[in-house]
């Protein structure tokens, strides 16, 4: 997660507009989506200032972790 740029709220996918609270691949390869971009690292490369994920999701998933 040390790529991993963040947002305070909602990102919208700078393929196709979509708002999410992380790019993911699935999203990505999704007929919701251009296509264009195969996985997050590509859309990391192709975006390098792009948010990838929210502090909201980020908060969620070191809870998870915590509870394990």
């Amino acid at each position: 997660m040390t790529d991993t740029k963040y947002a305070p709220g909602p990102i919208k996918c700078r393929e196709c507009g979509t708002e999410l609270e992380t790019i993911e691949k699935s999203h990505l390869q999704s007929q919701n989506c251009t296509g264009e971009v195969d996985d997050v690292e590509e859309y990391r490369s192709k975006y390098p200032a792009a948010p990838t994920r929210t502090t909201e999701m980020r908060d969620k998933i070191v809870d998870g972790l915590k509870d394990n």
